[in-house]
């Protein structure tokens, strides 16, 4: 068998997983994922849509679960129920983990099934990358996402429609990319239907965190009537079919998401004051980017020096005007339609959450809102690479030496800060002296990761999963 390069690196990385996520580990992650991990087992062993079955130990617990009328229905959206099912069904089948269903196992379970979606994820990522640069800079992208990144620290530690929205995102991403580089017009087609449902499948599992993708809509216009129709087509099975489950279980359309809108007047949820959650996000000590993935504020650098010109003027003069021929697949390269749309559709994401109350992310682990923006900005990190890579070959590059000093640099820090989430993280600590607002994400003299230091290692920190739930509410 002929011997390739991509293969062995792909192995290679999830090789390198089985003992950095370990995922034979308890579930870490929020009060608000709980239902994810009871719910396909009240389905696939209790027949139950709702969480009843679980109601003695999940009753009282605050984030478990939403009280509709004496029933207890999951805080998840239905379709996560693709991610966690099969797994599920799987390990109760083959008797993974034990023969009982007891907490301890349902967490396990858990982290395990968090464990497969961040390994796949990071395979499509892969796989994506070599299709645009050489194979070592797409493995190096892949890398820092897999491994300096909240896909680490938070994505393998437990169930979280996060880390399925990312994935998502990924996956559409390959579709895209499939879809522009392809001039096959049915194959284009078939992609098409692909990166809508794909798309869907990301708006069903975290609404918000389709504003990443939502420049795409025009490259299907811009195709033509029939691409767009496969689009359409491929986006509405996931929304639509969602949709009704939650209308006939929640009584709205966007399920326990719609019942938080509903009590919205309750508190506040944008505050229009973007300038303090864009410093925030970028560089405050307990919440930025500078601290916990400086390689955001590096990219768009990267970017402008060695991806093809976004055109933003042109691109939203065009969608004010619907005039949608600049967004044609055939008016600019492959390459260059699909970073313009990653780069606007990170723009305004990046725009959408610095505007909101929490920008800060509350009870998180840094600013966990820019994992989204992760694989947008790997890609940038690829293109960088490459251009170490040219250097060491003596060819010419388009960045500085100093430049891939700093990428390394960053990188490196990435992995460190998220080194020490994943083995010394607990959730609560510094988030729990008192609330998470503007001012404690700026005080240099209450740092988080002093807190995640001295806190020392999550293993033992819990005499099981039923205790942690009952104690912490986690």
């Amino acid at each position: 068998m002929k011997f390739s390069l991509k293969y062995a690196l792909a192995v290679l990385l999830v090789l390198a997983c089985v003992p950095l996520y370990a995922p034979w580990k308890m579930e870490n992650t929020s009060g608000d994922n709980i239902s994810l991990r009871y719910w396909p087992l009240a389905v696939l062993k209790h027949g139950s849509w709702n969480l009843n079955p679980f109601r003695q130990d999940l009753g009282d617990v605050l984030y478990a679960s939403i009280n509709i009328k004496g029933t207890l229905y999951p805080m998840t959206y239905f379709s996560s129920s693709l991610f966690t099912f099969p797994v599920f069904a799987v390990a109760d089948k083959l008797d993974i983990g034990g023969t009982d269903w007891n907490h301890d196992r349902i967490s396990i379970i858990s982290r395990l099934n968090a464990f497969l979606i961040a390994v796949a994820a990071g395979l499509v990522l892969f796989f994506l990358f070599c299709r645009l640069v050489p194979v070592i800079a797409a493995f190096a992208g892949t890398a820092v996402f897999a491994f300096g990144s909240w896909h680490w620290s938070l994505g393998a530690q437990g169930l979280s429609s996060q880390l399925m929205g990312v994935s998502g995102v990924i996956g559409a991403m390959y579709a895209l990319w499939r879809f522009l580089d392809d001039r096959t017009s049915l194959r284009q087609r078939w992609w098409a239907l692909a990166f809508g449902f794909m798309t869907g499948l990301v708006f069903a599992l975290r609404p918000h965190d389709a504003l990443l993708l939502s420049f795409g809509v025009f490259v299907m216009i811009g195709a033509g009537w029939r691409v767009f129709g496969m689009y359409a087509a491929g986006m509405l099975v996931p929304v639509l079919s969602q949709g009704l489950l939650h209308l006939h279980y929640y009584g709205f359309f966007l399920g326990f998401f719609g019942l938080n809108v509903n009590r919205a007047h309750d508190y506040e949820i944008v505050k229009f004051t973007f300038h303090s959650g864009i410093a925030g996000l970028l560089v405050s000590p307990n919440r930025g980017a500078i601290v916990f993935f400086p390689l955001l504020i590096l990219a768009p650098y990267l970017w402008y020096r060695l991806l093809p010109p976004v055109g933003i003027r042109e691109s939203l003069a065009s969608v004010f005007k619907l005039d949608f021929s600049a967004w044609n697949p055939g008016s600019r390269s492959p390459l260059g339609m699909f970073t313009r749309v990653l780069a606007l559709g990170a723009i305004i994401y990046f725009i959408a959450i610095s505007g909101i109350e929490f920008w800060h992310s509350t009870w998180s682990y840094g600013p966990r809102y820019l994992y989204e923006l992760v694989p947008a900005t790997v890609l940038a990190v690829a293109f960088g690479v490459q251009e170490i890579l040219l250097a060491l070959d003596r060819k010419k590059t388009r960045i500085s030496r100093i430049v891939m000093l700093l990428l390394v640099v960053f990188a490196l820090q990435g992995v460190a800060v998220h080194w020490l989430g994943h083995g010394n993280y607990d959730l609560y600590v510094w988030n729990s002296k008192k609330f998470v607002d503007d001012s404690r994400a700026w005080n240099f003299n209450d740092l988080m990761l002093g807190d995640v230091i001295r806190a020392g290692s999550n293993d033992g920190r819990y005499p099981g999963a039923l205790y942690r739930l009952k104690k912490y509410g986690f």
